[in-house]
């Protein structure tokens, strides 16, 4: 009990020396921390105010949780680590941190990192699903750099979860471009009573318009009718795709796989009075049962 009075006394005297001399707070921690005087560091970090800036709050907790490692208070420095990487998922400890204490950091990201993807995921797809689809790009895109953060040897239990991932990024922002308004028309050109009268359009006629492979997994054996979506190409003047957007779903993986695959079709470009023009060209997709 004296002891711990005596810290207490000591914590209050450094933080008063510290405003005295124009001081930060944390620096007093540091220098607790730097000369293994852990308690009266947990002392001066708990009388601190919570800082609104999350780096300072980050740098906190990094601290918190060295001096509980070096008490021994193994499982409190695991909630500190886990709260630490809630609020940034990247974090790495600095270069001066032992082996031991990294051990500690890391092993606490590979336990922590794959629950927070699918959290991310299924709150995306909740918004997805619920027509919000800015806020479901912008949560789903958090899981997928999630799960870029995940142990080589953890991330292929999450392949799954990123193909899904993906495949409603790339819904949401077709769904996004949907609802945008189209340009105003442009005013039709005057004719000229001795030209010509004008071709008839064509539209573009693929050249190469190959679909991916379709491998139904095993759950897709309950959809006996298979499934099916249109795609939206925009073609250039030279026949080359320049976007894809999938205006009917099919299978989520599957739409994913075809965005990629489309963009590399080509076409003779779509003509008006004989020259090369940009067009768009809806593609219908069926996929059929196992």
């Amino acid at each position: 009990m004296t002891s711990r009075l005596l810290t207490i006394a000591l914590v209050w005297a450094a933080l008063g020396s510290a405003a005295a001399a124009g001081q930060s707070p944390i620096d007093t921690v540091h220098e607790f921390y730097a000369d293994a005087n852990y308690e009266a560091a947990l002392g001066a970090l708990d009388r601190l105010d919570p800082p609104a800036a999350v780096p300072v709050a980050i740098e906190m907790d990094q601290v918190r949780a060295l001096c509980l490692i070096a008490l021994g208070r193994a499982s409190e420095a695991d909630a500190v680590i886990e709260r630490i990487i809630t609020t940034d998922p990247a974090f790495e400890p600095g270069d001066d941190i032992p082996p031991r204490v990294r051990a500690v950091f890391d092993a606490a990201q590979r336990r922590v990192l794959p629950g927070m993807a699918r959290e991310l995921y299924a709150e995306g797809k909740a918004a997805y699903d619920g027509h919000a689809y800015a806020d479901a790009v912008r949560t789903l895109e958090r899981s997928l750099a999630v799960i870029r953060l995940v142990a080589e040897e953890d991330e292929a239990s999450l392949t799954d979860l990123r193909v899904l991932g993906e495949g409603f990024v790339e819904l949401s922002r077709a769904a996004i471009a949907r609802a945008e308004p189209p340009p105003p028309p442009a005013a039709p050109l005057a004719a000229s009573p001795a030209s010509a009268p004008p071709e008839p359009p064509r539209e573009a006629i693929p050249i190469r318009q190959d679909m991916p492979p379709w491998k139904p997994p095993a759950a897709a054996d309950r959809f006996t009718s298979g499934f099916s979506g249109v795609i939206e190409v925009d073609i250039d003047e030279t026949g080359a795709v320049t976007a894809a957007r999938i205006v009917d779903p099919s299978y989520p993986p599957y739409d994913a796989l075809l965005l990629e695959t489309a963009r590399a079709w080509r076409y003779e470009p779509a003509r008006r009075n004989g020259q090369p023009v940009k067009s768009t060209r809806l593609v219908g997709v069926v996929l059929a049962p196992r």
